[in-house]
């Protein structure tokens, strides 16, 4: 074959790889909102999960009002969602590593053994009980924050950003995936504990009060992440409190609100970028 020959089959493989890549993906995607909308179905307007309780509540607590629990189930439809984004993420990689230098390795075997360590770990956590969790939530959000501001001082750049601590013969670890779980708990503690004391009806009062903590909560660390920078960490930040938000009794005019905003300023921006380009200059 001819060198241009080459580079056109080579080329139709790339396509075929990143079609399989996207499908994978999309199809990923609507698996797992179908297994988020059974989820969310099962909850109480306090997110608590019943389908996840063990049977008859074995060792129930009652804590300012609310039964919690010790003793969980691992809920079948979240092992599932991982389990199909195992396939996906193992797939997708072992189909780009045709293109990637040999010095990497078996990047697919490298994700299927991090993916065992994952599901020991729902194990582990999955003892621990609900209480525990709740108090050392604030522990386990502060932690977070001081690995990011820590990671600015003595993170080594990769690509140009600090995102991730180098441990020899192990690999790296990014901080800001720690940050995501921190920040579920925690904003999903402050929005449980504002629905307790609400009204069926919450005033507009509760309700800012309720975004100006979570701002703050959200603030710290998406501040710390844009400087290292990591603006994706950043955007996923934000879909985690508006997920959250969205299945909580905060009125649905703040949602309509805030897509009111967002509009006017993606429509600036266009407006702006392909009118005004001279402001974009440098």
């Amino acid at each position: 074959l001819t060198r241009m020959e080459k580079d056109m089959i080579m080329l139709l493989r790339m396509k075929n790889e990143v079609l399989l890549s996207a499908f994978a993906g999309l199809y990923g995607f609507f698996i797992a909102l179908l297994l988020f909308l059974v989820k969310i179905s099962s909850m109480d307007s306090y997110g608590f999960d019943y389908v996840t309780v063990d049977g008859i509540l074995k060792s129930n607590i009652q804590k300012n009002g609310i039964i919690l629990t010790k003793k969980f189930k691992l809920n079948k439809s979240l092992i599932i969602c991982v389990f199909i984004f195992m396939i996906i993420s193992i797939v997708t990689i072992y189909s780009a590593m045709t293109y990637l230098p040999d010095y990497l390795g078996n990047l697919a075997f490298k994700q299927f053994m991090w993916y065992l360590v994952g599901f020991f770990m729902i194990i582990i956590v999955n003892k621990i009980s609900v209480e525990n969790i709740y108090h050392f939530n604030w522990y386990i959000y502060i932690t977070s924050i001081l690995l990011l501001a820590i990671l600015l001082v003595i993170g080594e750049p990769i690509n140009g950003s600090k995102c991730w601590f180098t441990i020899p013969k192990i690999g790296s670890i990014q901080p800001s995936e720690f940050a995501k779980i921190s920040l579920i708990l925690t904003v999903s503690i402050i929005t449980k504990n504002w629905a307790k004391k609400i009204r069926k009806v919450p005033t507009l009062k509760e309700e800012i009060i309720l975004l100006a903590k979570i701002f703050i909560i959200w603030l710290i660390p998406s501040f710390l992440t844009f400087l290292e920078p990591d603006t994706g960490a950043v955007f996923i930040y934000s879909i985690i409190i508006i997920a959250i938000l969205f299945v909580s009794p905060l009125r649905k005019r703040w949602f309509i609100l805030a897509m009111i905003l967002i509009g006017i300023g993606l429509g600036s921006f266009l407006f702006l970028y392909f009118l005004k380009k001279d402001i974009f200059v440098n």
